[in-house]
């Protein structure tokens, strides 16, 4: 079996310039760097966690706490983090909490690892009990998508920007009376988009009608129930925002399922730019946000390291769903990357 002493070794350099990549050091120049992973590979250097915890005492490793959930936004979130866990030389765990538990408890309980740092996915990143405990292990965290005051680093997002800008997308199709599925507590930081919807209307001199703005969970078949309601009013939407790409497609389903014609006779739009977004008919105009650079920079600031100092990028992306074509939508970045994985 190969020790470090042989990695460093076979790229020439010594054996602390080896541990710096291992930690994930950005002190390394990118060609030493990849001479020495290129070593370590020829190699099949695999370092012992526990050998590298008992010699720094560090764990090495981050816990991202997110909720017990199904959907392509923590899928992405999870993937995201163990890739840049990865290329730091830190392992990544993940805690789910259940919404219904006591989560400060839980999420204390569970982090018997002692990582050496935290990130909470929301919409765990506004809850304050779950931060008072977080700050009382005495152990970094970061927040993602945090928009309250408190404890740990904030990563904020453009949910509100994002947001006001797919309304005035809507906006522009000449819809008027557009529908919000927003979440189902202000205190959420998926509240934003709701924020940002109202920022669209007024900029355009619309006035809200309060029936038209929906609290539901966000899921599909939130979405569906919330739309039969607003679809049996006699003024009824033309369009509809939902805050994420399930509950948009729940929309998007009870509506054809009612004799709805999309976009013709409504228009849909969503949030995530999520795998189901791309498969479903008409495909989903929705908001991309981008997940990896926002849980890439969650981690670096839990660790104390540099994150980006300039907004995420975000970009909306217009599909047949609010009348951008009736074409399948056949881009799938997931499959695209998989296939450049493979040359």
């Amino acid at each position: 079996m190969s020790t470090i002493a042989d990695v460093a070794a076979k790229a020439g350099v010594s054996i602390k310039t080896v541990s710096k990549v291992l930690n994930g050091a950005d002190t390394v120049r990118p060609r030493l760097k990849q001479r020495i992973v290129e070593a370590m590979r020829e190699l099949d250097y695999r370092p012992a966690l526990a050998a590298r915890q008992l010699a720094s005492g560090r764990s090495y490793i981050v816990a991202l706490l997110m909720p017990y959930a199904e959907g392509s936004y923590y899928a992405r979130t999870i993937l995201a983090m163990s890739q840049a866990c990865a290329r730091r030389g830190y392992h990544a765990i993940i805690e789910t909490l259940d919404f219904d538990s006591d989560l400060a408890t839980e999420a204390v309980l569970r982090l018997s690892c002692n990582p050496d740092a935290i990130v909470v996915a929301p919409p765990f990143s506004n809850n304050s009990l779950l931060l008072e405990k977080l700050q009382n292990l005495q152990v970094p965290f970061a927040r993602i998508a945090a928009n309250t005051e408190g404890p740990g680093i904030r990563i904020p997002v453009p949910g509100r920007t994002a947001a006001c800008e797919m309304t005035a997308h809507l906006i522009a199709q000449g819809h008027t009376r557009i529908a919000m599925l927003a979440p189902p507590h202000e205190s959420l930081p998926a509240d934003d988009r709701r924020l940002g919807y109202l920022d669209a209307l007024s900029n355009a001199g619309i006035m809200v009608d309060p029936r038209l703005v929906v609290r539901t969970k966000f899921g599909f078949p939130s979405g569906a129930m919330a739309t039969q309601g607003l679809l049996a009013l006699a003024d009824r939407p033309t369009a509809i925002f939902a805050g994420n790409d399930l509950t948009a497609l729940g929309a998007m389903a009870k509506a054809q399922e009612l004799g709805f014609r999309i976009p013709q006779d409504l228009a849909i739009a969503g949030y995530d730019n999520s795998a189901d977004s791309r498969i479903s008919y008409p495909a989903l105009t929705t908001v991309h946000q981008p997940v990896e650079e926002i849980v890439s920079s969650a981690v670096d600031a839990a660790l104390g390291r540099a994150i980006m100092d300039s907004p995420f990028p975000y970009r909306i992306v217009v599909r047949g769903s609010t009348g951008g074509g009736e074409r399948i939508c056949l881009d799938d970045p997931a499959e695209r990357m998989f296939a450049e994985h493979l040359r």
